[in-house]
């Protein structure tokens, strides 16, 4: 419940999952902060009373941490998209790392230390995709924490053609829209969901139309029976020396410039224990799976979205990879082969099922790579593998710059 607003000064100790940061009060109960950064002295504004903790917002910085800045973005802390544009970049990559490891630490009952921190060469300006929110007039994102839109006419995370495209959008998208997806690399795709009970017979044409004149190469339309496809249907992106094409309807990094970093690095280390048959759940359209299909034996791919099947079935080709397979499967529903040798893991934000986890244990894969966007699932899924695993490295990547995602990897090895 929320009680009366009630200000109390505190300082700040160390930083917590969602651009947050702790404090206590002289009784020792926490105090999840928000506009607060961690070695502060904070007037802090208290909204919210559970009974394990506090949850508020810092009212007044009485003494400034050394790390703080003043935000890029003039809708910051209005618009839900970024939380850390006060922080230097080189604190947000260290309050990422100690919230990484204290999760792991806090789930094995064992120190974890970072293997390697693969941080963004580009803080700003590195999104080559952006989901924009439309209502009435406005286009823009969500306001944190509700379904009202902010307008943005300029995002500094965005890269500069996701930024030119929007401008161009602005008052040519059918008011039946309300939701674009803008992507950019070689070619522009657009994905617009209609509001249903807005949207005519003619706004598919109509909306695809304007889009195309205003510069996309290819338009996908959400419409009630399914998707409508107008111009190119996928766009292409260099993957480490591969090609790599995608269409609206798959998922890709959006820092792509990080994305390849990663991916050589994966790479490397695959190459470095030559493994021979390599499987690959939560495949996507093959971003981690192609460039190690060049010399493993046999790289099966399983993906439940058919969309990004059917693109990774297509790179195969493109790529000339033949050994590169490409199943339209749940991942819990995938019997992996006895054979595996290299299992690689990049599951959604709720992390592995039971039964993806009993599957991988049974099968006992000589070595596993694991990816994951949610430290506390990943946390989780780490210490049930490791009744039979080692946990070799563990590694912290910055996809994100300026918000408070963290992407976590494991590399993993039977004992």
């Amino acid at each position: 419940m929320k009680p009366d607003s009630r200000f109390i000064t505190v300082a700040t100790q160390k930083p917590a999952y969602g651009g947050l940061s702790v404090a206590r009060t002289n009784s020792g109960k926490v105090i999840l902060l928000k506009g607060a950064l961690p070695g502060e002295k904070v007037r802090a504004n208290i909204e919210y009373d559970h009974r394990d903790y506090f949850i508020g917002t810092a009212s007044e910085i009485l003494e400034p941490s050394t790390e703080r800045v003043s935000p890029e973005c003039t809708h910051f802390g209005m618009c839900g998209g970024c939380q850390l544009q006060h922080a230097s970049y080189r604190e947000q990559v260290r309050m990422k790392e100690d919230i990484l490891t204290e999760s792991v630490t806090r789930a094995l009952g064992q120190e974890a230390k970072l293997s390697h921190t693969f941080s963004s060469s580009e803080h700003w300006g590195y999104r080559h995709r952006g989901q924009f929110k439309t209502s009435e007039d406005k286009i823009g994102f969500f306001r944190e924490k509700s379904d009202s839109v902010v307008d943005i006419k300029n995002c500094p995370i965005m890269a500069a053609c996701i930024n030119s495209l929007l401008s161009k959008v602005r008052g040519n998208l059918d008011s039946a829209a309300k939701e674009i997806h803008i992507s950019s690399a070689t070619g522009s795709s657009a994905l617009v969901r209609l509001r249903s009970y807005m949207a005519s017979k003619d706004a598919p044409l109509k909306t695809a139309s304007e889009l195309m004149r205003s510069g996309f190469t290819g338009v996908t339309i959400e419409t009630e029976k399914g998707y409508l496809q107008f111009g190119e249907p996928t766009m292409q992106l260099d993957l480490c020396g591969l090609k790599y094409r995608v269409s609206p309807l798959s998922f890709f990094q959006s820092n792509w410039q990080l994305n390849n970093v990663v991916v050589k690095f994966i790479d490397d280390y695959i190459r470095s224990y030559s493994a021979k048959n390599i499987v690959d759940l939560y495949s996507g359209a093959g971003n981690l799976a192609l460039p190690a299909a060049q010399y493993a034996e046999k790289v099966i791919c399983v993906e439940e979205n058919p969309y990004a099947v059917q693109d990774g079935i297509k790179n195969a080709q493109l790529n000339s990879l033949l050994n590169c397979d490409f199943i339209t499967s749940a991942a819990e529903k995938f019997d992996i082969p006895a054979k595996t040798d290299m299992l690689i893991l990049d599951p959604p934000r709720p992390g592995l099922t039971n039964r993806t986890i009993e599957s991988v244990l049974r099968t006992s894969p000589t070595r596993i790579i694991y990816m994951s966007c949610n430290p506390s699932t990943f946390s989780r899924d780490l210490k049930k593998l490791m009744r039979i695993y080692s946990l070799n490295q563990l590694c912290m990547i910055d996809f994100f710059p300026q918000t408070y995602h963290i992407e976590a990897m494991a590399f993993l090895e039977i004992r």
